[in-house]
């Protein structure tokens, strides 16, 4: 007698434009798809996904921030700097 699986029952945890999570309480698989990549993690590898995309969120902000400031004193400085060719 052959044993059937049963698929996956995915609950939509949140979707966009670019793609969707699912998660399937059965398998404790997260099922995370954007444009055409398609990943299946475990909960605790998302959970660490999820970290290390928001610090990376907040640290390209940071930077983000810091340029524009640095591009302006630059532009606020250009008319006290003297052409020497």
């Amino acid at each position: 007698m052959s044993q059937t699986s049963n698929p996956c029952q995915h609950m939509n945890l949140a979707s966009s434009s670019i793609g969707d999570v699912k998660y399937c309480a059965d398998c404790g698989i997260v099922h995370l798809a954007v444009q055409n990549l398609s990943l299946r993690l475990e909960t605790e590898t998302f959970r660490t996904l999820t970290y290390m995309l928001a610090q990376a969120q907040l640290n390209m902000e940071d930077h983000e921030h810091y340029s524009r400031h640095q591009y302006q004193a630059v532009q606020n400085v250009k008319p006290f700097i003297k052409k020497t060719h």
